[in-house]
């Protein structure tokens, strides 16, 4: 074993799917997003704007958090299958 978790280019393969993941289950927020703007006396264009902005940054959140996620299992998997971690 050379590595212990994942290589970078698996890294950069789970993070493009999970980015694409997260997108599709957020869709809606948006425009819930986009409401609440407009109760709290936005204008339709910054409110528009800030909803974009607050549905990117969660998918690109949740991205990140499920690529640290997968790696933190296989790096517990590798210890494990080395012998480093007796669990």
């Amino acid at each position: 074993m050379e590595t212990i978790g994942l290589d970078f280019n698996d890294m950069v393969v789970l993070q493009a799917s999970a980015i694409g993941e997260a997108r599709n289950s957020i869709e809606q927020e948006p425009e819930l997003s986009f409401a609440q703007y407009i109760n709290k006396g936005y204008s339709e264009d910054e409110a528009k704007f800030r909803s974009e902005i607050a549905a990117q940054v969660a998918s690109f959140t949740s991205a990140i958090l499920t690529v640290i996620d997968a790696n933190n299992k296989r790096i517990l998997s590798d210890l494990k299958q080395s012998g480093l971690l007796n669990r």
